[in-house]
């Protein structure tokens, strides 16, 4: 049986087996979900016969308000292009309460890995924290991360993780 433990943004997973025991415990993964939510996902559970568990899901409402990465940046779908080893400007506002946040501490770390550019993300190497310098307008609060790319074609992920365990994520194809 899976279950959560915990409250978001600190969630984890509990798996039991009263009757053949675990072999591999759940996962937790999250997602943006709908209107600045989180969906927070147990998978992957096994128990020592072979059974796999039903992943749960749980969507939990977001504590700090993402407005997107400001243009020219677009969402996944959609793919940027950008130059191998450039400066990629990614900016963003963040608030909480209806309260713009200017507090760097907000951002809580910017990792980014290579994927399979077609079909896109199918495949996918581990996370590389990026290289690059996070700065914030106190007047109007607009966050901007100076990302410098990796210096090797290919295609790319972008994940922006905010200190409510929350993350945003961008795409890339470097040329």
């Amino acid at each position: 049986m899976v279950t959560f433990a915990g409250s978001a943004p600190s969630l984890s997973c509990a798996t039991e087996d009263a009757i053949s025991g675990v072999a591999v415990p759940a996962t937790l993964s999250s997602a943006p979900g709908p209107s600045g939510s989180t969906v927070y996902t147990c998978s992957g559970a096994v128990d020592t016969a072979g059974n796999l568990a039903a992943p749960i899901s749980q969507t939990a409402a977001s504590t700090i308000l993402f407005t997107g990465f400001a243009t020219p940046i677009k969402a996944p779908p959609s793919v940027n292009p950008a130059k191998k080893g450039s400066t990629v400007k990614l900016s963003f506002t963040l608030s909480q309460g209806g309260v713009p946040l200017t507090d760097l501490a907000a951002v809580s770390a910017t990792d980014y890995r290579s994927v399979a550019c077609s079909p896109w993300a199918q495949t996918a190497g581990p996370w590389t924290p990026t290289v690059g310098k996070l700065t914030v307008a106190k007047r109007g609060g607009t966050y901007t991360y100076a990302w410098t790319a990796p210096r090797t074609a290919g295609c790319y992920e972008y994940r922006l993780t905010l200190s409510d365990s929350s993350t945003r994520v961008a795409w890339f194809k470097l040329t």
